[in-house]
C-alpha cells in the first residue's frame, strides 16, 4: 500500500501545476485609460483620466480568456489644451456634475473584450479588441459619442472616439509555454 500511495505521490508531482487566474490592478502608474478624437475629422485631440481603478484578471491556462472592471472619474481628465479640456467636462460632453464617473465590465473571446460601458448616464455595449505585446495588456476599440448622449460639437470632437486601457504586466506574464 505505501508503495501504491508512493507511486500516486510522484506521478501527481511529477504534472505540471495548474497556474490560478490572477488579478492585476489597474490605476495610475501600473495603467492608463485613454482616448483620441479627431477635430475638424482631421486634428488627433489625445486624452487620458488621471484617477481610476479596477481589475484585470488573467488565467495562464487560457489565454484568451480575462475580465476587466475599471470605474473612472470623469473630472479626472487631463489634455493638454485647457480650454478644449474645460468644454470636454462640460454639459455638452462629459457633463461631469451630472455623470461624475464612468466604468466598464467586460469579458474576453476570441482576441476581443465586450461588455458595458456607462458613460455620460448611458450604458451600451462596446467590443474592444485585446493585445498583450511587450509587458502590456492593451484593448482598443472605437465609440460612437451620439450613442452615448453626447453628439454635441461633432466639429470639436468628431463622431467616434477611440478608446484605450493599458496594464502593465510583471515581467514574465502571461508565461511562455
Amino acid at each position: 500500500m505505501r508503495l501504491f500511495l508512493l507511486a500516486v505521490l510522484l506521478l501527481f508531482g511529477a504534472l505540471p501545476a495548474r497556474a490560478e487566474p490572477r488579478g492585476f490592478r489597474l490605476q495610475p502608474g501600473s495603467g492608463a485609460i485613454g482616448f483620441r478624437a479627431y477635430g475638424l475629422g482631421l486634428l488627433p485631440i489625445d486624452g487620458g483620466f488621471t484617477r481610476f481603478s479596477g481589475t484585470l484578471t488573467l488565467d495562464p491556462a487560457a489565454p484568451g480568456a480575462c475580465r476587466l472592471e475599471l470605474h473612472a472619474e470623469a473630472a479626472s481628465l487631463a489634455m493638454s489644451d485647457p480650454a478644449i479640456t474645460e468644454d470636454a467636462l462640460g454639459p455638452d460632453l462629459l457633463d461631469v456634475v451630472h455623470f461624475p464617473e464612468f466604468g466598464f465590465h467586460g469579458e474576453c473571446k476570441d482576441g476581443a473584450i465586450t461588455g458595458p460601458l456607462l458613460l455620460h448616464g448611458v450604458s451600451r455595449p462596446v467590443t474592444l479588441s485585446v493585445e498583450v505585446r511587450d509587458g502590456r495588456w492593451t484593448a482598443t476599440g472605437t465609440m460612437r459619442r451620439a450613442e452615448w448622449g453626447m453628439g454635441a460639437r461633432p466639429l470639436l470632437a468628431g463622431p467616434e472616439v477611440r478608446l484605450q486601457v493599458t496594464v502593465a504586466l510583471p515581467p514574465g506574464f502571461p508565461p511562455r509555454s
